[in-house]
């Protein structure tokens, strides 16, 4: 029975595809013989095999990397099958115009194609195009709002987070500061700095949720940590000025200091003033 048994085994692993001959390959680093494998398959018309050999191109293991290559078996795996990462990873050469020209038009294409497919990063990046209208993409925020609200019931957080911000300026939307707050809260428990930020922002100004500045420093101070320049410079500005927390202006100097750090010129300037003032 034991012989049976072994000999079973041998067979699947002799007449396993080279699909998953390539996938063992590949975790162990053996990445010439995945690629071989991957080709074979992908000649076969296995189009995962198609996606996995376009990712060798696009990131040079094995290979000299090579967009163009890459994008010719992303466009196959898109074409071929239900591979839809392999169409957001195309769009995402159009957008950026790495081995092909950018063409936001068929970028957006291949990102609704990814999203009908819940490959919800494809669900926001549409929703980005259409929100902005980059290129030749028409401005449409009726589309913006639907793509991102799939993409954060998906659980794409910083979907939430832009679908917060046309729900707080009413933007091809009625305005609701309490939906915002509720998408930004979303958002900044799963990580998403900026998101801290805009729902402190609500606090301190008391959009949809009660006035409470001692609220708004929490959340800045979670967007600051989180490296988002302007979250330290709202909290610097408290410590500055006293607003819902002890003045403190050794305390303001570092945040304005950590928020230039981050790029916000405007803190790099109140960090200067108060090194002059020697604190």
């Amino acid at each position: 029975m034991r012989f049976v048994i072994l000999c079973l085994i041998m067979f699947s692993i002799l007449n396993a595809s080279d699909l998953t001959k390539g996938n063992h390959e590949y975790i162990k680093q053996n990445y010439n013989e995945a690629r071989e494998l991957y080709k074979n398959s992908c000649d076969e018309n296995r189009y995962v095999a198609c996606y996995n050999l376009a990712l060798l191109y696009q990131n040079g293991k094995s290979v000299k990397q090579d967009y163009n290559k890459a994008a010719k078996l992303y466009q196959k795996a898109c074409d071929g099958g239900d591979v839809y990462n392999s169409c957001y990873n195309l769009a995402l050469l159009y957008a950026k115009g790495k081995g092909l020209k950018t063409d936001y038009i068929k970028a957006s294409k291949l990102y609704l194609k990814a999203c009908e497919g819940d490959v919800f990063r494809g669900c926001h990046n549409a929703a980005y195009l259409f929100e902005k209208g980059i290129g030749a993409v028409k401005q449409d925020y009726s589309k913006a709002i639907s793509l991102y609200d799939k993409a954060c019931e998906g659980g794409l957080s910083q979907a939430c987070m832009n679908l917060g911000v046309l729900y707080k300026h009413g933007r091809g939307i009625e305005q609701n500061y309490k939906k915002a707050k509720i998408l930004y809260e979303k958002a900044c428990l799963d990580g998403v700095s900026i998101s801290c930020y805009n729902l402190g922002l609500l606090y301190a100004k008391g959009l949809g949720v009660t006035k409470d500045i001692i609220k708004a420093n929490k959340l800045y101070k979670i967007g600051c940590d989180g490296g988002f320049g302007n979250s330290c410079m709202n909290l610097g500005v408290s410590y500055y000025e006293g607003r819902g927390i002890s003045k403190n202006k050794t305390t303001a100097k570092n945040l304005f200091k950590q928020a230039c750090s981050y790029g916000y010129e405007k803190a790099c300037k109140y960090y200067e003033v108060l090194s002059k003032e020697g604190f």
